[in-house]
């Protein structure tokens, strides 16, 4: 098996941290990083929803890309 290793900052690494401990206490077991990847990348489930991650239906969805899209043309016009 070949290893790897990413690079992710900080404030994303405690993130991740978090939401495998979410995981680990859910599951009832300490899980490596390639299990809890791959069964967060595999599943179709939230795995991390106990972690504040905003989901929206796809009208809110909408909703909120056009208000970002309109703030930014604003952005543009003031910078």
């Amino acid at each position: 098996m070949r290893i790897t290793t990413i690079s992710v900052k900080s404030s994303t690494k405690r993130v991740m941290e978090k939401a495998k401990k979410v995981y680990e206490m859910r599951v009832k077991k300490r899980v490596s990083w390639d299990e809890f990847l791959l069964s967060l990348l595999s599943s179709h489930k939230t795995v991390i929803k106990d972690i504040d991650i905003l989901e929206l239906n796809e009208s809110e969805a909408e909703l909120l890309k056009n208000l970002l899209r309109k703030g930014r043309e604003s952005w543009r016009e003031r910078v």
